[in-house]
Formats: C-alpha cells, sequence, structure tokens
C-alpha cells in the first residue's frame, strides 16, 4: 500500500573537500530521516533559503571547520526561517567560537568524539517533541482499531509537507480514490478528515503563535496559506473571532 516513511528533512551542508564518508555513516543510523546533502561552496544564501522552504527543511546540521565569516550568514538563515533548528556538529572547537556561534543564531552545538552518538540521540528527541507531531487527544480513538493504517496516515501527516495535507494527496498515497479515502477516515478516526484538519491546524496555530512566538505574516507561510488574507479567513473559520481579536485575548 506505502512505502516507508521518511522521518524529519534535514539538510547537511558538507565540506566539498571532505570524503562522504562521515554522512554515509550518520545516514545509516537514521535510515528513515529524509537527508539533503549540499556543498559548502556551490551555495549561496538565496540558494539555502530557497531549499528550505520548497523542502519544508526541518533541521540544518553544519559540520565544517567553523570559520568566523558563516557568522552572519548563519544568522540571516536563523532570522529567515524561525523553526528551522541549526546545529554545529565537529571534532572540536575553540573557546571563543562557542560565543560566534551563538550569534550566528546556532540551536545546538555537539562536539568531541562521540559527536555522532550524540547527534542522533539528540536528532531523535528533536523530531519526538517537533511541533508536526500529531497530539495524542486528536489519535486515541484511532489507536483503538487499525495501528497499521493510523501510522501510515500520521506518518504522512507529520512528515509530508502541509501543503499535502489533504483528501487529493492522501488518496494516492494510499492508492484510493477521495471518496473511499474520506469513508475509511471516518471510520478510523470517528470523525471527518475535514473536522480532523480543523482541529489539527487549530492546535499548529496555538503553537505556532503562542509558544513559537511567530507573527501570523510567518504562520501562514508555514501552514501553506496562498495569502494572509486566506489565513485570516480559515482562522476566523475555526476560532470564531479574528486572529487580531484572539491575539489580544488568547483564551483557548
Amino acid at each position: 500500500m506505502t512505502g516507508a516513511a521518511l522521518l524529519s528533512n534535514l539538510l547537511w551542508i558538507i565540506n566539498s573537500h571532505s570524503p562522504f564518508k562521515e554522512e554515509s555513516d550518520l545516514a545509516s543510523q537514521l535510515p528513515n530521516w529524509n537527508f539533503h546533502f549540499e556543498q559548502d561552496g556551490d551555495l549561496s544564501l538565496y540558494k539555502i533559503n530557497q531549499h528550505i522552504r520548497r523542502e519544508e527543511i526541518h533541521f540544518l546540521l553544519l559540520t565544517r571547520e567553523w570559520e568566523s565569516k558563516f557568522i552572519d550568514q548563519t544568522r540571516r538563515i536563523s532570522r529567515e526561517n524561525p523553526l528551522l533548528t541549526i546545529i554545529y556538529c565537529n571534532a572540536q572547537l575553540r573557546d571563543l567560537e562557542f560565543a560566534e556561534l551563538y550569534t550566528a543564531g546556532i540551536n545546538y552545538c555537539i562536539i568531541g568524539d562521540a559527536r555522532f552518538i550524540n547527534l542522533v540521540r539528540t536528532l531523535n528527541e528533536l523530531w519526538d517533541n517537533h511541533w508536526r507531531r500529531v497530539p495524542q487527544h486528536l489519535i486515541s480513538y484511532a489507536q483503538k482499531n487499525n495501528a497499521t493504517w493510523l501510522k501510515d496516515t500520521l506518518n504522512f501527516i507529520e512528515k509530508k509537507p502541509i501543503k499535502q495535507f489533504n483528501v487529493h494527496y492522501l488518496s494516492r498515497y494510499f492508492n484510493v480514490s477521495e471518496n473511499q479515502f474520506r469513508t475509511e477516515f471516518k471510520i478510523q478516526f470517528g470523525e471527518s478528515f475535514r473536522t480532523f484538519k480543523q482541529q489539527l491546524f487549530q492546535h499548529y496555530e496555538d503553537i505556532l503563535l503562542f509558544e513559537k512566538k511567530l507573527k501570523p505574516k510567518e504562520v501562514y507561510r508555514y501552514l501553506s496559506y496562498k495569502n494572509l488574507s486566506a489565513f485570516s479567513r480559515s482562522f476566523k473559520t475555526r476560532h470564531g473571532r479574528s486572529w487580531q481579536e484572539y491575539m489580544r485575548n488568547p483564551v483557548r
């Protein structure tokens, strides 16, 4: 019915002059992760940002020797992609460079001989707590039914681009008609796909607006709305009031 689901998207900026062994070893330890590799000598800031947004990259991994000239570029990537987690991983780092990593917007710094063991553990923990995970209260009913169908559905919802979170793509993923998918979804989840999607998007909005402190103009891009007006209309349908009113008095 479906292939093995890919976990989170990770973009690895690799040293264009280094062998590929480290990359291969790490990828083998995270077999279900979707790795994207780019050589640092080939990338501009514009190309990196385009790649991050096009592929909905969740994690950016930097492993080459740190240089002060990277500060501005990395800081801009962090600022322009507020939900991106940036990780620096290397065998060693000089004391003064730790401050530079902080200034550059690096979220996690993993140093030392055991760095790849620690990196694998860190990545798995970060994904376990990622904002794209479907909350337990939305799947408690479904867990009592078809566990395999549930797992495949959640894999798609959590790990595919949000723009594909609709009946058209999901029915193709399961190789059934759109009506068949809607019927099966309601049987397994106890509610319609539309109702489930509205509840999940409300959950995402709460996280992005109130936990991540993003502005609505940033939220609509992450949730794949066409523009801010489309997001505003959808938000009001779910919450019964505008996002402006909701943010002034965020009683949920």
